[in-house]
C-alpha cells in the first residue's frame, strides 16, 4: 500500500491498491480518535487549509498531522497484511 500526501492521489490508491473502503475503515479502528478523523476527512475530499481551518490550527501542523496519519496508516496496513 502506498498512500502519498496528495488527496487525489491517496484516493486513487486506495481505489487501485487496496481495491475497497472496508479495508481501509478496519485499518482505521487501529488509529487513535485524531488519526481517523485526518483519514477520514482526506477521503472525503477536504484540503489541507479545510482540514486546518476544521481543526483550528495552521496549514503547517496539518500538514504534519496528515503526513503522521498516512504514516501510521500504512504502517498498521504493512504490520497486518505484509508479513
Amino acid at each position: 500500500l502506498v498512500l502519498t500526501d496528495d488527496t487525489e492521489v491517496f484516493e486513487k490508491n486506495i481505489n487501485i491498491e487496496v481495491c475497497n473502503r472496508e479495508l481501509i475503515d478496519e485499518l482505521k479502528t487501529n488509529l487513535d480518535y485524531k488519526n481517523r478523523m485526518v483519514v477520514e476527512n482526506i477521503l472525503q475530499g477536504f484540503t489541507i487549509n479545510d482540514m486546518a481551518t476544521m481543526y483550528g490550527i495552521e496549514q503547517k501542523a496539518m500538514e504534519k498531522r496528515k503526513y503522521r496519519a498516512i504514516q501510521k496508516l500504512t504502517e498498521k496496513y504493512n504490520e497486518l497484511y505484509k508479513k
